[in-house]
């Protein structure tokens, strides 16, 4: 150092260690490792370049020109930090569960609740089970090779259905098999919808009345609410179900009305397209559900408006043997062989079985569809072609 170099007077007190910063450009020690022995210090070079001096208030720091002595305090520094798992880094802190369950709690629970209490007047009513009654046998089925089926595998139509003011829906209905009748038949309000099946048979019911009528639809599927809302404001609750035992919460039920015939009057049910309804309805597979003189029967008084869909070969044989559902369903019950029934070049094998463990007793060889009654049982309908047709 110069001795011409200008120098302070020593403190009164010694002064703390701060040590200078790091340089600005890239060091020419050795990388420092994490794991394993010390870092080894590269070897004297003999020439070094002089690095700048850093003035500090104090004498003992004007004249710093060395970097080794703090090159060891920072190494030394270095190894005494504690150090990580190279793999596992910071490790994420953890939430308390207490604030979370009541935070999933406050969010959930009143969806829980909408959900299963109102669904928009649409709840699932509980499945009721109805004992079989006394008259009921395991039919025999001649001439059909016969298997079961897990019942789980099988598509219910649900055509045969019973529900009325003792029996209430077992289970909501299928949303997706609702159309709308607007554009295809004349309604009384564009957004009445009905089961398309349900729909093709009155599209061909109403193709075929020429010269009669002309009709309309007015009423179609109701859901649960609407059902509710029309039963509280009856004045007369013989011609209203209760929510969800009501045939138009299936989608399978319509009232078709006569043009310029108020529905309610006396002159309905004596009109000559009433009578017309009556009589070919069944042709299309639809059935007069609540005819005169079957109150005591259906729970329902007569009504000349309200068809059901339940199929070609059941609504021929309830229209032939003048007989409603409830009598349909009871006789196919107490019936000890199957009811066969010639229709459209077809023999139709028709009878009543309840699953037993989970499965049905369906036909083997034959095409066949089933129903549930909601009575416990399920309808059984196979067909076969006559020969010749």
């Amino acid at each position: 150092m110069p001795d011409d170099r200008r120098r302070r007077p020593p403190p009164s007190q010694p002064p703390k260690f701060r040590p200078p910063p790091l340089p600005s450009r890239p060091s020419d020690r050795a990388p420092q490792r994490t794991t394993g022995r010390p870092p080894q210090r590269p070897p004297q070079q003999t020439q070094r370049t002089r690095r700048p001096s850093y003035d500090y208030d104090y004498d003992g720091y004007d004249n710093y020109d060395d970097y080794d002595d703090y090159d060891d305090y920072y190494d030394d520094y270095q190894r005494s930090r504690p150090r990580r798992h190279p793999q596992r880094g910071r490790q994420p802190q953890r939430l308390k569960k207490g604030p979370v369950v009541v935070l999933l709690l406050i969010i959930f629970l009143p969806i829980m609740i909408i959900t299963l209490w109102g669904r928009g007047g649409n709840e699932e009513y509980i499945p009721v089970l109805v004992p079989p009654p006394e008259d009921e046998v395991e039919p025999e089925i001649i001439g059909i090779r016969m298997h079961t089926v897990p019942l789980t595998t099988l598509r219910d139509t649900g055509y045969l259905k019973l529900v009325n003011r003792d029996l209430p829906m077992s289970h909501d209905m299928d949303y997706y098999t609702l159309v709308f009748v607007a554009p295809i038949l004349p309604v009384r309000a564009d957004y009445i919808t009905v089961h398309r099946t349900l729909l093709t048979a009155m599209q061909s019911l109403f193709a075929q009345a020429d010269g009669v009528g002309p009709f309309f639809v007015t009423s179609g599927y109701r859901n649960v609410a609407r059902q509710a809302e029309i039963y509280e404001n009856a004045q007369d609750k013989r011609y209203v179900m209760p929510p969800g035992h009501s045939e138009h919460n299936l989608g399978l039920a319509a009232d078709i009305a006569i043009e310029g015939v108020p529905l309610m009057s006396a002159y309905m049910s004596e009109h000559p397209a009433t009578v017309w309804l009556a009589q070919n309805a069944w042709r299309h597979g639809l059935i007069l559900r609540y005819p005169y003189g079957t109150e005591h029967i259906t729970g329902v008084a007569y009504e000349p408006w309200h068809f059901r869909y339940v199929g070609r070969p059941h609504a021929f044989y309830m229209a032939t043997a003048n007989i409603v559902l409830e009598q349909y369903l009871q006789m196919l019950a107490a019936r000890h062989e199957s009811l066969t029934v010639p229709l459209d070049g077809r023999t139709y094998h028709i009878w009543y079985h309840r699953p037993s463990a989970g499965e049905l007793l369906v036909p083997q060889d034959l095409p066949f569809s089933i129903s549930n009654s909601n009575r416990g049982g399920f309808v059984i309908t196979a067909w076969e072609y006559l020969s010749g047709s």
